[in-house]
């Protein structure tokens, strides 16, 4: 497989598309690869009780938009695989990443659980390449961390790895 120009690419692995956004997230520009979590339903005209809304900094997600929902619409969400992602900052090829507020990953720290792993180096504001399915996800929060961030027994974290 070759991939010309490091142009960001995607392997799906899960795609979870039964939850409704909690707010209008039609463009493009702002919430397509983007990070996104559960939250309490209080958008108008939500079916469910919870709807698709941006994650707490550091924090769990539920995984990565890949489409542009409108108010009360089903987000379709990658949870496991390769995606593409938006980046708030520098990151480095292997960095374990984390999400802000915007739902854009930037590196991890010690205190924040990691969502993914950028699998392309890129700067402020590009669209890389990121492997989910572990970490930080929702329900897998990643086995024990040097920091005391505990998961699901018998889900472990890379080698390595800060929690």
């Amino acid at each position: 497989m070759s991939f010309v120009d490091n142009a960001a690419y995607q392997i799906p692995l899960f795609f979870i598309g039964t939850i409704e956004a909690n707010i209008d997230m039609s463009v493009e520009a702002t919430y397509q690869f983007t990070a996104v979590a559960i939250v309490a339903a209080t958008g108008t005209g939500l079916v469910g009780p919870v709807g698709l809304g941006a994650p707490s900094a550091g924090g769990t997600i539920l995984g990565v938009l890949q489409n542009n929902p409108q108010l009360a619409e089903v987000g379709q969400v990658m949870n496991a695989g390769i995606t593409k992602a938006k980046i708030s900052a520098p990151v480095a090829v292997g960095a374990l990443l984390k999400v802000g507020t915007d739902g854009k990953f930037l590196t991890a720290t010690a205190t924040t659980y990691p969502v993914g792993m950028a699998l392309q180096a890129g700067a402020t504001g590009e669209t890389i390449s990121v492997l989910l399915g572990g970490w930080g996800i929702v329900g897998n929060t990643g086995g024990t961390g040097a920091t005391g961030k505990t998961g699901n027994t018998g889900n472990t974290g890379p080698t390595g790895a800060t929690a």
